[in-house]
């Protein structure tokens, strides 16, 4: 029996799936900054806000929590209701993670809102990974590589920008700037995402797959661990 939500999703309505992997690589891209470009603010946010660095670091502690402790729930969520509707949450809260921690006054105020990015960000790289290893069982290795891998190539491609923005206009003003610019891309990227029809396979798939299966060697009998166990022990006194 088919999902309710996935009747929803006309086939015909649906973004050829090297569009969506392109959509992936393009959200994953926009939310590096939040993870790896969290040291060039440090120093900044704790003059203004007369805290220890300490109390500082924190707040990147929680982000990570956030981040990656959510995703099973996450993936259980984008697996419900779809790719797109939750990375579009996933793209506000990543837009409010740091346009509210560029207007935190106290050190709780940026708790809170960079958790809300670090939630925002879990969505998205679960989200992104998942889409494409559902789109992708013939290229599992390639599209979730390139996937994961460009949360770090988001980086490199941004920091510089954000270091002089820093410099020039301080902390409060990029992390707004930057906020806003990282969510709205996530937002469209999002648009193009959709999980594949019920019953979908990539073209040709059932027969490669067979062909795959066939090349693996497997054991006539299934073997429980304990089986296995005492298996090897008769071979042994032997």
């Amino acid at each position: 029996m088919a999902e309710p939500t996935a009747a929803l999703i006309h086939p015909s309505r649906i973004v050829n799936r090297w569009a969506q992997l392109i959509a992936g690589i393009v959200a994953m891209m926009a939310i590096a900054n939040l993870q790896y470009a969290w040291t060039l603010f440090t120093k900044p946010i704790q003059a203004h806000l007369h805290v220890t660095l300490v109390a500082v670091q924190w707040t990147f502690t929680l982000f990570v929590a956030l981040e990656t402790w959510l995703v099973p729930l996450e993936g259980y969520l984008v697996d419900r209701i779809g790719p797109r509707f939750m990375l579009g949450i996933g793209a506000i809260m990543v837009g409010l993670g740091w346009i509210g921690s560029g207007r935190a006054e106290t050190i709780n105020s940026l708790y809170f809102w960079y958790g809300v990015g670090g939630v925002g960000a879990g969505v998205v790289y679960g989200g992104t990974i998942g889409n494409a290893l559902k789109w992708f069982p013939d290229h599992r290795g390639l599209c979730v590589g390139l996937t994961a891998g460009a949360f770090g190539v988001g980086t490199a491609t941004t920091i510089a920008p954000i270091a002089d923005m820093l410099k020039v206009s301080g902390y409060q003003h990029t992390f707004i700037v930057w906020g806003i610019i990282q969510g709205f891309v996530v937002l469209a990227a999002s648009l193009f995402l959709a999980r594949p029809p019920v019953g979908w396979t990539p073209p040709d798939w059932k027969e490669k797959e067979a062909r795959i299966r066939a090349k693996v060697n497997t054991s006539a009998v299934d073997m429980t661990p304990c089986r296995c166990y005492a298996s090897r022990l008769s071979m042994s006194s032997i």
